[in-house]
């Protein structure tokens, strides 16, 4: 079982171990700042901390690529949040924000979604992260499910009755 385990990782190439890392490394921080400083605040400090570290835009070869790690990185980080190989479950909102940040940095910045679902009588929300319109780090059918809030992209804006 080590050895699979082993193989996958090793299998995921520099850039993909070295996403995968860094998102298991980001998500107990950005969780951290959430309840430290809240979501507003930690979103504008992942704004800042995440700005393209590269001055030239990606082609679409190097787009493409990168998107298929990010599918697989984000399979496997789901699979080992959701089965109890870390501290707890993970926020969507935190997953979904951590890769965010990570992806911003190499160049893609995709769209943080908040949507709202009604189920057994009780009032649902999920974050998901799309690229183009496309989930990230949700399924299409689980995200259909849901009515997207429209001005969920950011949560760092000044607010009209917010004091800064």
């Amino acid at each position: 079982m080590l050895v699979r385990k082993l193989r996958t990782f090793w299998g995921l190439g520099p850039v993909g171990r070295g996403l995968l890392v860094k998102t298991f490394a980001a998500v107990p921080i950005v969780s951290a700042a959430f309840r430290i400083w809240g979501v507003p605040k930690t979103q504008a400090f992942l704004r800042r901390w995440s700005a393209p570290t590269r001055s030239a835009a990606l082609s679409s070869d190097e787009q493409r690529v990168l998107l298929q790690i990010v599918y697989k990185t984000q399979a496997i980080f789901y699979r080992y949040t959701t089965h109890g190989y870390t501290a707890g479950r993970v926020n969507c909102l935190v997953r979904s924000l951590s890769l965010w940040a990570l992806m911003r940095r190499r160049g893609l910045d995709g769209i943080v979604r908040v949507g709202f679902r009604r189920r057994d009588g009780k009032l649902e929300g999920h974050a998901w992260l799309e690229y183009e319109g496309i989930p990230l780090n949700e399924s299409l059918a689980e995200v259909a499910t849901y009515s997207v809030l429209e001005a969920s992209g950011s949560y760092d804006l000044p607010m009209p009755w917010r004091r800064p």
